[in-house]
Order: structure tokens, then C-alpha cells, then sequence
């Protein structure tokens, strides 16, 4: 109700108390190993023009471009992400012609078995008929 004076007892269990720094955190990620913190930073200057192109092409690598920058300068090359997907497209492409392969390989199989059961088949139907 308006003018009605908050009850004391909810304003003891706000949120706003949860988040006092008394005590460990419990939540939230885990700090990272200190041979694995980035504590260094290194500006470097470039053009407008500069920038714009690497943006790009860390966009284009699906990267941050600080990462852009480490990998290309630490790592292997970067692969722009569309090219990746391409990557995967292919394997899974791969896998398939695999199971396709196999399947032929199986129906072969069986039409091998089919003609030697046939012809076993009728020789044993001579036999019987020699037999009557």
C-alpha cells in the first residue's frame, strides 16, 4: 500500500545483503592457474584502415581480435571460420562415403551368399531328384 513503511524482516534478506564482500565468493569461475593469467598488455598503433582489415578477418576466424593477434603471432595460421566449417562439412562428408562403402560392401556380400546358397541350392535338388 503507498505510505505503508517497509516490514523490517524482508529488508533484512535483501538481495542487496547476499552480495557483501564478507566471506569467499561462491560463485563465479575459478581462478586461473597464474602461468595461464594475462596480466601484460601491449598496445600496438595501426591505421583506421589497418584496424577495419583485422577486424575483419578476426570476424571472419570467429575471434576476438586479441586473440586474432596471439594466435596469429604465437600459433599455428588462422583459419577464417568458413573455412573450418567447410573442414567439417568434409569430414562429415567423408564419414558418410564410408557407411555408403561399407553398405555396398555388405549387399555384395549378401548377393555372393544368395548366388552360392542358389546354386547349392540346385545341386541339391538334383541329388534328390537322382535319388526318387
Amino acid at each position: 500500500m503507498p505510505g505503508k513503511e517497509p516490514d523490517s524482516s524482508s529488508a533484512d534478506n535483501s538481495p542487496a545483503d547476499n552480495l557483501s564482500s564478507s566471506g569467499p565468493s561462491t560463485g563465479g569461475r575459478p581462478p586461473k592457474p597464474e602461468s595461464e593469467r594475462r596480466e601484460i598488455s601491449h598496445g600496438i598503433y595501426l591505421s583506421e584502415q589497418e584496424k577495419q582489415e583485422i577486424r575483419k578477418r578476426a570476424d571472419e576466424a570467429g575471434l576476438s581480435m586479441n586473440e586474432f593477434f596471439r594466435r596469429r603471432a604465437l600459433g599455428p595460421s588462422v583459419q577464417p571460420e568458413m573455412r573450418r566449417a567447410t573442414r567439417r562439412r568434409l569430414t562429415e562428408v567423408a564419414t558418410d562415403i564410408r557407411k555408403i562403402r561399407k553398405e555396398v560392401e555388405r549387399v555384395t556380400f549378401l548377393t555372393e551368399v544368395k548366388e552360392e546358397l542358389r546354386s547349392a541350392l540346385e545341386d541339391l535338388t538334383a541329388l534328390i531328384s537322382e535319388m526318387k
